[in-house]
C-alpha cells in the first residue's frame, strides 16, 4: 500500500510573526520521520512531503501526490497550521475525491470532533500515530470496520465517532529510527538564531511525554508519563546522524532532556567512550540540574541549554504550577555561566495573574543574571491545556481563529491589560535584553565562520527597525 505524509505549507512568517518570521529556525518534522520509518519497515511504500521546508504551494503539492499515486494522504498539523492543512485537504479531495485522507498531531488529538466536521479529512490520529496509523491502513486495505480501532476518529453517517485511545508506546526502542532520508535536504533544517554553532544541527528526541504539569501546556499527544529510549538506542541514533547525514552538531528536543539523571550520565558515557566529538544543546528545567551534571554535559559537549522559566515573579510561576523557584533559574543561569555554557530562558507575557509590575518584573530578572539568549512569546490557551479551560475568568479569549494561536499573537488578555501593552512589553524585553555589549560580545565569541557573522548581520538589520522604532509610552 502506497501512502504519501505532508507536513502543509505555512511559512515562518505565519508561525511565528513578522518581526522575528525572517530569522525563525526550520525544525525537521520528527513525528512525520518516526512515521515514515515505522510504515516503511512494515513494508509500505511511502512518500514525504515537508511543504513547509520546501514552500510548496497546494499546486506543487497535487503535483507530486498525482506523480506518486497513494493509496492515502496523511497531513500532520498543529492547531497554528491547521487552516493550511484544511486548505490542502479541501484541494486533494476536489481533484482525487476518492482518496482518503487522514488527518495526525496535536490539533486533531486535541480537538477530534471538531477536526472530522470539516469533510475533506476522512479519518484522524489521535497520540502517538505509528501504530494506530498502521492499523488504520491495512483496515482501509482490507476495507474493513475501523469503527472502534483506537486512537482513530472517523465520521459515520455523518456523525463523527471518537473511538477509545490507544495506550501510549512503553518500548520506544520498539520503533525505527526517524526516516530522514524522505527529508528533502537535511541543510535546510537551521535552528534559530543563537541556537546553534554549527551545521548542519540535527534534532534528536530522546523521551516522549512529561510528567510536569504547567498550566499552559498541552500534553495530549505524549501525555505526562515519561518514557525513554535506552542509552544504547540514543548513542546509536547520535552515530547515525553523524555518518549518513553529516551531522556537526546535536539538538536534543525532548521536553525535558534531564528528567533522569543516571539515563543522561549513561548516554554522555557511551559518547565518550564511542568517541563521539560533537556539539550539542538541550532543552531542561531549573528544578532537575546540578552543577555536577552540567559540568559533566560540558565535558562531554554541550555548549547550550534552554530552560522555560515564564516569569520573574514567584506568584506568577507558583500559579501557572510551573513547579521552580527564581533561586533555582538563577543558580543554573550562574553555574552554566561559569562553565562557559550558554543558557536560552523562555518566558511568557501575559500569565492569568500578570500585570504591568510583574513584567516589568520578569523583565528585569531576565537581566540580573546571564543569559545568553531570551525568546518572549504570549500565554495562549491552547486546547487540552488547563489554561484554555480557565482562560476567560481570568480575561478575554479571542480563541476562535486557530490560525492566530500561534503563542506570537496576543489571543489571551488577562483583564487589566491590553494587546497594546502586550506589544510594547515584548519589543521593551528585547530591547533592553539584546542591545547589550555583553550579550553581543557572547553571540560574536560563539561563530566560527564569516559566514556566520554575515548572517548574524543580516538576521539584526531585520528585526532591529521593529525593537528601536516602537517606543515605550506611559502605560
Amino acid at each position: 500500500m502506497k501512502i504519501i505524509l505532508i507536513n502543509p505549507p505555512i511559512s515562518t512568517v505565519e508561525r511565528y510573526g513578522r518581526d522575528i518570521g525572517d530569522i525563525a529556525g526550520h525544525q525537521a518534522p520528527l513525528g512525520l520521520c518516526y512515521l515514515a520509518g515505522f510504515l516503511e519497515k512494515y513494508g509500505f511504500e511511502v512518500s514525504f512531503i515537508d511543504a513547509q521546508a520546501e514552500g510548496l504551494s497546494n499546486r506543487e503539492i497535487r503535483k507530486k501526490i498525482s506523480s506518486f499515486k497513494p493509496d492515502a494522504v496523511g497531513i500532520t498539523s498543529t492547531t497554528v497550521a491547521f487552516h493550511r492543512a484544511k486548505s490542502l485537504a479541501t484541494d486533494i479531495k476536489l481533484s482525487k475525491p476518492d482518496i482518503p485522507i487522514i488527518i495526525g498531531g496535536p490539533h486533531v488529538t486535541a480537538n477530534p470532533r471538531e477536526t472530522l466536521s470539516f469533510k475533506c479529512f476522512d479519518y484522524g490520529v489521535m497520540r502517538e500515530g505509528e501504530i494506530t496509523l498502521f492499523e488504520l491502513l491495512k483496515g482501509l486495505k482490507r476495507n474493513d470496520s475501523l469503527e472502534g480501532l483506537p486512537g482513530v476518529v472517523l465520521r459515520k453517517n455523518g456523525n463523527v465517532i471518537i473511538n477509545p485511545q490507544r495506550p501510549y508506546i512503553d518500548d520506544l526502542d520498539s520503533l525505527p529510527f526517524p526516516a530522514r532520508h524522505f527529508l528533502p535536504d537535511i541543510k535546510k533544517y537551521v535552528p534559530p538564531l543563537g541556537s546553534y554553532s554549527d551545521t548542519p544541527a540535527v534534532s534528536i528526541i530522546t523521551s516522549r511525554g512529561c510528567p510536569y504539569g504547567c498550566i499552559f501546556c498541552d500534553k495530549n499527544v505524549f501525555g505526562r508519563t515519561i518514557r525513554y529510549h535506552s542509552p544504547e538506542y540514543v548513542v546509536s541514533e547520535i552515530k547515525n546522524v553523524i555518518t549518513r547525514y553529516g551531522a556537526k552538531e546535536i539538538f536534543f528536543v525532548d521536553d525535558t532532556f534531564t528528567v533522569n539523571e543516571e539515563r543522561v550520565r549513561k548516554i554522555l558515557f557511551l559518547m565518550q567512550r564511542e568517541k563521539i566529538r560533537i556539539k550539542w544543546t538541550c532543552m531542561t528545567r531549573a528544578n532537575n540540574i546540578t552543577e555536577d551534571l552540567l559540568e559533566t554535559m560540558k565535558a562531554a559537549g554541550c555548549w547550550q541549554i534552554s530552560i522555560g522559566v515564564e516569569s520573574g515573579n514567584q506568584q506568577v510561576l507558583d500559579f501557572i504550577k510551573k513547579g521552580i523557584t527564581l533561586g533555582q533559574v538563577r543558580d543554573v543561569v550562574n553555574w552554566s555561566h561559569k562553565l562557559g555554557i550558554y543558557v536560552k530562558g523562555f518566558f511568557i507575557i501575559g500569565h492569568p495573574i500578570d500585570t504591568v509590575k510583574t513584567i516589568d518584573e520578569t523583565i528585569d530578572f531576565a537581566k540580573s543574571i546571564p543569559f545568553s539568549d531570551v525568546v518572549v512569546t504570549f500565554a495562549t490557551p491552547i486546547a487540552g491545556s488547563e489554561l484554555y479551560s480557565m482562560a476567560p475568568k481570568y480575561g478575554l479569549f479571542h480563541g476562535n481563529d486557530w490560525s492566530k494561536l500561534s503563542y506570537w499573537k496576543p489571543v489571551f488578555v488577562p483583564f487589566g491589560l491590553s494587546e497594546k501593552i502586550f506589544y510594547i512589553k515584548q519589543k521593551q524585553f528585547y530591547r533592553e535584553f539584546y542591545f547589550r555589549f555583553n550579550v553581543i560580545f557572547r553571540h560574536l565569541r560563539n561563530m566560527r565562520r564569516i559566514s556566520q557573522y554575515l548572517k548574524y548581520g543580516v538576521n539584526i538589520v531585520k528585526v532591529l527597525p521593529s525593537l528601536i522604532f516602537t517606543k515605550d509610552k506611559k502605560l
